[in-house]
């Protein structure tokens, strides 16, 4: 629990650094801790990097701590931490690309949670739009034969993505061929995640044009593995990724990518908690649907006219290339 004293010191710093007007401060309730906890995956670059950063600044703005608990995928951990915060007296609970535990006694937020629970807000992107837009850009710039990157078991989105894709590839009439699908395995936030995969596909084969990438430190490490193996990205292989983190406009080519707005979505879910919190009567949203946007970069192109027939090669002997049931 704060004490009035740490308290008072970080409204005066609120004050001080103009980062707030002091309507947006929270007058002191009995009982109030005014320290919130948060359950994240792991703290890495990227996305969660920008989701805490903006739920640090909300809270900051309106004299709230936070504590951040990393439980590695594991249930157990999960559990254990939300019960260890609560337990601590926290006034509310954001949980970050993570599942649910048991119902808790205080006011949660979800975020980029797919469960449906009375007791938490939840907030998550439209995937199928996102998905729609990825299609349409690839498919106007005549991309047909797609690689698809799936997101790994332990993203809570990988699951929604792949079903929206799949989805919009029908309602487009494009067809996705079960050889260029994969899966990712390993569970870690950084570009090492696609490198491999995409290296092992070009080995076997080169017969897509473009790379539908999970999110935007697959799309970097695919980008890789693409030079390496001799082929130019966009000239040979365009590629997209989800996400537009901060890194996506500076590496090389810059990454055409599906952005969501992470730092507003992570202010957002503070600000929707600190409402649960000193309004608790107000009917709180169950749903909050976020909005992606198309970014448009260097990575991505127009098919290269000598590869605009490919569709045969590098197929091993006793294998047919069939089209994936959507």
């Amino acid at each position: 629990m704060m004490s009035p004293g740490v308290q008072e010191r970080v409204f005066l710093a609120a004050k001080e650094f103009e980062v707030s007007s002091s309507s947006n401060l929270f007058a002191p309730s009995p009982g109030a801790s005014f320290s919130i906890g948060v359950v994240v995956p792991e703290v890495a670059d990227g996305y969660l990097a920008s989701v805490l950063n903006g739920i640090e600044k909300e809270l900051f703005e309106t004299g709230y701590l936070h504590s951040v608990v990393c439980h590695h995928g594991r249930e157990d951990l999960l559990t254990a931490y939300a019960a260890s915060l609560v337990d601590s007296r926290v006034d509310g609970l954001i949980f970050v690309n993570s599942m649910l535990p048991p119902p808790t006694n205080v006011p949660s937020v979800a975020l980029s949670n797919h469960q449906t629970a009375a007791w938490a807000t939840r907030i998550h992107i439209d995937h199928d739009l996102a998905a729609e837009l990825t299609l349409q850009h690839l498919l106007g710039l005549g991309h047909r034969r797609i690689a698809f990157i799936r997101g790994q078991k332990e993203s809570l989105d990988a699951k929604s993505r792949w079903t929206s894709l799949c989805y919009a590839a029908k309602t487009l009439g494009l067809d996705i061929h079960e050889e260029l699908c994969l899966q990712l395995e390993e569970n870690q936030w950084s570009p090492r995640l696609g490198y491999p995969v995409v290296r092992d596909l070009l080995a076997r084969r080169t017969d897509f044009t473009a790379i539908c990438c999970f999110n935007d430190f697959v799309a970097i490490g695919a980008i890789k593995a693409i030079r390496e193996a001799g082929l130019s990205c966009p000239d040979d292989i365009s590629v997209i990724g989800f996400d537009d983190i901060e890194s996506a406009e500076y590496c090389e080519p810059s990454l055409t990518t599906i952005r969501q707005p992470l730092k507003h979505m992570g202010s957002l879910a503070a600000r929707v908690l600190l409402n649960k919190i000193h309004y608790p009567e107000a009917k709180a949203s169950k749903s909050i649907l976020m909005q992606p946007s198309l970014i448009v970069r260097s990575s991505t192109g127009p098919v290269n006219s000598e590869r605009l027939h490919i569709g045969t090669t590098a197929t091993k002997p006793g294998k047919t290339n069939r089209k994936l049931t959507v």
